[in-house]
């Protein structure tokens, strides 16, 4: 980008957040007095009490519809009130801070609007004012196992960074971080806050539209009155996805089928090709380390001996990953996958609290009550506990832990596991940052198909409980073995049969052998032919030209030939798009749907040609001594040929198909071709509405079903192709098909009509 822009883009950025900055101000100051109340309703400032939270804004807010309306109501280890979202400073408050009432003057910016640095507080790192990003000093060790929440867990489970800074400029030892010339994500470039997006569910300027509505109106501001909703704000913040705001149908030209790809793929998929956080793969708060830290090993954090703000970070892909949404429907999404250790009361069900483990391990002051613990875990006998000394891989470590725990006030301490699915919705990148190379999910090597692996160990042996875990995710389960732990992958199933990477093992082996074992045939026959033609030349017998396929007929035939080429060539790409890829997947779509409208179109207009001229009955074989054909056509083919013996059915004008290939074109103009084009109008139609043909298994059958249906196209092609080399000439039935005219024995000339094709 030319430097003088970038300088105006960034001077224009700063003055709007500036501007941004002041509004917030501004609104913030128009929130009237509040006395602070303590929980028996009473003036704090007068009492010395403490303030209580629903008592103050009791008076103006509902703060019971609150609480049963409010998704950040609680945390594992305490409640969220109202003042540590809307004010600030709240635990060093002073009498300096009220008037003589006991109250938060009115336009105080104590009490405000949630911001972002609201957000972050509890969430991860999150800024819109362009500063470089730094993760926090205490980012590894502030984890669950310690606090009881996770303050920076955006951060670490998904590896999403909302701040419109630049990577480039990040204080994070990225690979190739100078060549990131773009923001962590592109929304927060563009200064749209958290408040913008999970907004209160009722807030009347931002409601869905009622029927009642006025047509031209997107959104109508009058669903709600302002009072009532100052009284009753309903805290089940909206959570929209990405159609909110955002039209996809509207753009995506390149993308063949946007409608299949929109519904069943979140924008995250293509806009979210990268993490370039730290995202942790598991947590092992069994143990802790000398530092007092539960064990976290990161995808992409690099050497885990080193603090984490000073790993070399490579740049991770997310997880795709089909999961089931709230209304029900099955979509695919970029997900990272988190497996968490920790013991557990089983008298309780609660987890043990992380000052209580922090007693029974060694940390850096060297506890008295953690010398057992030490000696149980200390293979090596050095004195230390190394990281691979802090599992608990066998039933010595963790009996060693249990009896430490007991001997700490726990009862029944035990070990749980979880894996947790995070569903990555930030970090979004624009559309020139976009994963737009199709063979990354149609290939081979598809993100569909990458291997999911969670940790490589268990502490305690434990494998945790999916349905205790993740809930949302089908087409998967949590398997352990020597490796590890990993999700495995189901197959996709009819919703999600991926061209170019699902596999049908039948269609592709029958279909491959069938082709194999005819191609070994014509190398076999064709070569004993080379062989005999030395000791049997073909008899030739006199004939005469004869002008035996009009211009209509050589313009269908090869109009025809080459869409089925286009059509194999084409299908073949996208069948396997990693082995065989000149076009490109996406032109490759273009191209076949192309050549099957051509097909099709070329079709019934030969359909008609042949009805409207009486050609039709060329296709149709003769009752009278039809077996007694056949078997003369099947032992030429198998014997004569070879000795050079003249065909058995003389072409002529108006019978240019022998007996076998009259049944041979029966079949494939009335079984196969009719299966492929129906077929594949049906999987262009399940691309569109997948749920018409989802009781008949939608791509999971018809894919195959085509896929086969090609093999068989191409071996008769191949046989079509053998078999115009046996006339008079190796070329003379190619030839004839290029210029009209064949040779045929004078006597079996006739006037017939005209019409049909030769193989």
């Amino acid at each position: 980008m030319n430097t003088g822009l970038r300088i105006i883009l960034i001077s224009l950025s700063t003055l709007v957040a500036a501007d941004l900055r002041a509004q917030d101000k501004l609104q913030d100051s128009i929130h009237p007095a509040v006395e602070l109340r303590t929980r028996g309703n009473a003036n704090a400032l007068q009492t010395g009490g403490k303030a209580d939270a629903d008592a103050s804004c009791g008076p103006c807010h509902d703060t019971r519809f609150i609480h049963r309306h409010n998704t950040h109501r609680r945390t594992d280890t305490r409640h969220v009130t109202c003042f540590d979202c809307h004010a600030s400073n709240v635990a060093v408050w002073t009498a300096d801070d009220l008037d003589e009432q006991g109250r938060i003057p009115a336009g105080a910016d104590l009490v405000h609007r949630a911001h972002n640095r609201t957000c972050a507080a509890c969430h991860g790192i999150i800024d819109i004012t362009g500063d470089p990003v730094r993760l926090p000093p205490d980012f590894e060790r502030n984890t669950r196992a310690l606090h009881g929440s996770d303050p920076s867990g955006l951060t670490r489970y998904t590896g999403a960074i909302y701040s419109g800074a630049q990577i480039s400029a990040a204080n994070l030892n990225i690979e190739n971080r100078s060549e990131l010339d773009m923001p962590w994500d592109v929304h927060a470039e563009r200064l749209v806050a958290c408040a913008d997006c999970h907004f209160s569910g009722n807030n009347p300027t931002r409601a869905t539209v009622k029927r009642a509505s006025p047509g031209h109106l997107r959104r109508d501001p009058r669903t709600l009155p302002l009072s009532d909703y100052i009284r009753r704000p309903d805290h089940r913040l909206a959570n929209p996805d990405c159609t909110y705001c955002h039209n996809a149908l509207a753009t995506h030209d390149f993308l063949p089928h946007r409608e299949r790809h929109m519904a069943v793929l979140d924008c995250q998929a293509c806009h979210v090709p990268r993490l370039f956080a730290p995202v942790v793969s598991f947590v092992d708060e069994t143990v802790l380390d000398s530092r007092g830290t539960p064990i976290a090993v990161y995808r992409n954090g690099g050497n885990p001996d080193h603090d984490i703000r000073a790993r070399r970070i490579a740049p991770a892909e997310p997880f795709l990953l089909p999961y089931r949404t709230a209304d029900g429907t099955q979509k695919v999404g970029a997900f990272g996958m988190t497996a968490r250790w920790y013991w557990e009361d089983a008298t309780t069900g609660r987890p043990v609290a992380g000052d209580i483990l922090a007693r029974v391990f060694p940390g850096a002051e060297g506890r008295r009550d953690s010398a057992d613990v030490s000696a149980g875990l200390d293979d090596n006998r050095d004195g230390r506990l190394n990281r691979n000394e802090l599992h608990l891989d066998t039933p010595r470590k963790v009996a060693v832990v249990a009896a430490a725990l007991k001997k700490a006030g726990i009862n029944k301490p035990r070990i749980q596991g979880g894996v947790f699915a995070h569903r990555i919705a930030h970090g979004i990148v624009g559309g020139a940052g976009a994963l737009r190379d199709c063979e990354a999910c149609h290939g081979e090597d598809s993100r569909f198909g990458l291997p999911v692996h969670i940790a490589d160990r268990l502490p305690g042996n434990v494998v945790p409980d999916e349905h205790r875990s993740i809930r949302r995710l089908t087409h998967g389960q949590i398997l352990a073995d020597a490796d590890g732990l990993r999700w495995q992958r189901f197959d996709a199933g009819d919703r999600y049969y991926i061209f170019g990477h699902s596999r049908s093992r039948w269609s592709d082996t029958a279909g491959f052998v069938l082709f194999a074992l005819t191609v070994l045939a014509i190398l076999a026959h064709g070569g004993r032919r080379i062989h005999m033609r030395r000791r049997h030349p073909v008899a030739h017998v006199p004939g005469q030209r004869v002008y035996m396929y009009s211009l209509y007929e050589r313009i269908w035939h090869w109009l025809m030939a080459a869409a089925v080429i286009a059509l194999l060539m084409t299908g073949l790409e996208i069948h396997a798009p990693g082995r065989f890829a000149p076009l490109g997947f996406s032109r490759a779509v273009t191209v076949h749907n192309f050549a099957a409208v051509v097909l099709v179109v070329n079709a019934f207009l030969a359909l008609f040609f042949h009805l409207a001229t009486a050609a039709i009955l060329q296709f149709i074989p003769r009752k009278e001594g039809l077996l007694l054909s056949l078997a003369n056509q099947i032992r030429y083919y198998t014997h004569g040929i070879f000795l050079g013996h003249p065909h058995p059915t003389q072409k002529t004008v108006g019978r240019k198909l022998n007996p076998l290939q009259q049944i041979t074109y029966l079949i494939l103009l009335n079984v196969l071709f009719p299966l492929q084009v129906v077929t594949g109008i049906a999987i262009w139609t399940a691309s569109k509405w997948p749920d018409i043909f989802a009781p008949l298994g939608a791509l999971s059958v018809l894919g195959p079903v085509h896929n086969m249906g090609s093999w068989l196209f191409l071996t008769f092609l191949v046989v079509h192709l053998y078999l115009t080399t046996t006339g008079h000439t190796v070329f003379s039935n190619l030839s004839a098909m290029v210029d009209g005219w064949d040779e045929t024995p004078a006597i079996a000339t006739d006037s017939a009509s005209e019409g049909g094709p030769h193989a």
